[in-house]
């Protein structure tokens, strides 16, 4: 089992002796974690699948990664404690790039890069047939299939709509433009669209051949380069690639409304909702279970960071959640197939940076250190700058204790 804090990582410039003056006020104390219930993991299985793993999607005891170059790996997760792959799809010589499948039904609809999108037969995971492919013109990064209509995040192309309803024959029916599309999600007759810097489109896409913009919600200059997009109820995920989620109200989708923003500078990808907590993969720093009860102030509550990943040094992307389980894909170590355990005993606590479950000394002597040695795990209040502010927030939680 493995929970981890969230520790903001940017290395800068300091003087050691004098955060020491300040911090050894503090060294007589000795403060225990409480027993206090917290959401950890258990690793049940993973597979790596060799490729570049940026999206999953669960479907029957099937994990269909999205895995680069490799194209689409079938993962067979029906004994979560043994995944295998059951198959995979690819198009050797096409020089596709695998960055995302939906799958409805038995069919799965591939966004596969400069070569299109493919859809594909699973009605037998060990052996995925062909159907169709259709080129984009432009890179197909994300999918979203509503009915017989499937929508493709063209990248420089906007957003490519098409008929496939005839799975062998898709037709294109019209287009909404805006550039570097990343994600496409469709709700019924509403598409939301993603671009790296105007952010968020709600788009009304009942006449293909005629969308129309209901609103806009745009990221700030130092919070842009949106990439990601999760629709749950009436609230948007907007995942930005380097600064966090924001959490948009759009039950009026001529005006999207900012209810909170969970900021954390490694950025995020996507997120995976379940009742109040949210599971957003924050590549560097892995996954963050985060609050979500109270919209407007968005809180992690635990993580995880893939086994033999260096704190900072995870890639995870993407992840997907079904009956208490999370499946989760690394860039570099495939699937990871995570149980929820909601009786952690190992809660959250930044300042107890030895990780032995008690503040004491031995956390301030590892403050001095990482201070010293420029650690970026002392920017304890993520603003971007490592100084005198750090010290006061360690200070600050040090007094406070763990919960």
């Amino acid at each position: 089992m493995k929970c981890i804090s969230q520790r903001f990582r940017s290395i800068f410039n300091g003087h050691t002796f004098t955060v020491a003056v300040a911090v050894m006020a503090m060294a007589s104390q000795s403060l225990a974690k409480s027993d206090d219930t917290c959401i950890g993991f258990d690793l049940l299985g993973s597979y790596n699948t060799q490729g570049d793993a940026s999206s999953v999607q669960y479907v029957n005891g099937i994990a269909y990664v999205a895995d680069g170059a490799r194209g689409m790996q079938i993962i067979d997760v029906s004994d979560p404690s043994a995944p295998f792959r059951r198959s995979n799809f690819d198009i050797p010589g096409a020089n596709g790039f695998t960055h995302a499948v939906e799958v409805v039904g038995t069919t799965a609809y591939i966004a596969d890069g400069s070569v299109g999108i493919h859809i594909v037969d699973v009605s037998n995971p060990s052996s995925p047939q062909l159907l169709s492919t259709f080129e984009t013109i432009s890179g197909a990064l994300d999918i979203s299939v509503s009915g017989t209509t499937a929508y493709v995040a063209n990248e420089f192309g906007g957003v490519r709509i098409l008929d496939v309803s005839d799975p062998f024959a898709p037709v294109f029916l019209g287009l909404y433009w805006t550039s570097s599309v990343n994600s496409v999600e469709v709700v019924g007759t509403t598409a939301y669209v993603v671009s790296s810097f105007s952010g968020l489109h709600i788009v009304d896409v009942s006449d293909p051949a005629a969308t129309v913009l209901l609103g806009q919600y745009a990221t700030s200059v130092t919070q842009n380069t949106s990439i990601g997009i999760n629709i749950y109820g009436d609230t948007a995920y907007l995942a930005n690639a380097f600064r966090g989620v924001h959490l948009i109200d759009v039950a009026d989708p001529t005006s999207p409304t900012l209810l909170g923003f969970y900021d954390f500078p490694a950025g995020s990808f996507s997120t995976t909702i379940d009742g109040d907590v949210a599971y957003i993969t924050v590549y560097a720093d892995g996954l963050h279970v985060v609050d979500i009860s109270d919209p407007t102030t968005p809180t992690q509550i635990s993580g995880y960071i893939t086994p033999g990943s260096a704190p900072g040094a995870s890639k995870v992307l993407d992840a997907a959640f079904s009956a208490g389980i999370v499946y989760m894909v690394d860039k570099e170590d495939g699937l990871q197939v995570l149980e929820v355990d909601l009786n952690s005993q190992i809660c959250p606590c930044p300042p107890d940076l030895n990780d032995d479950g008690n503040l004491n000394f031995l956390d301030i002597s590892a403050f001095l250190i990482a201070f010293g040695n420029e650690d970026p795990l002392v920017d304890f209040n993520g603003d971007g700058s490592w100084n005198f502010s750090d010290v006061s927030e360690f200070l600050s939680e040090f007094g406070a204790g763990c919960p």
